[in-house]
């Protein structure tokens, strides 16, 4: 594991509080690393053809089946 280590002005750690900083930097390296999964996940969308997946052309069909009767209200309308 990595450490880094960060300067912050006293009067600001005593203003907004050590853990509210602490919290503040773990969301935000959560939401960096959520953007990385994201990222490698449109990358791998390329190299995915659906439109010729027999099992993903099965799935939607019967997920059509079973869940159409919700949107089909809404497209007759």
């Amino acid at each position: 594991m990595t450490e880094f280590k960060i300067q912050l002005e006293d009067k600001l750690v005593q203003t907004i509080g050590y853990s509210t900083i602490e919290k503040y930097l773990s969301d935000y390296i959560n939401q960096i690393l959520l953007k990385i999964s994201a990222q490698e996940a449109l990358s791998d969308l390329k190299s995915i053809n659906l439109e010729n997946d027999s099992k993903w052309n099965i799935a939607r069909e019967q997920a059509w089946k079973e869940q159409g009767y919700k949107y089909h209200k809404s497209i007759v309308s």
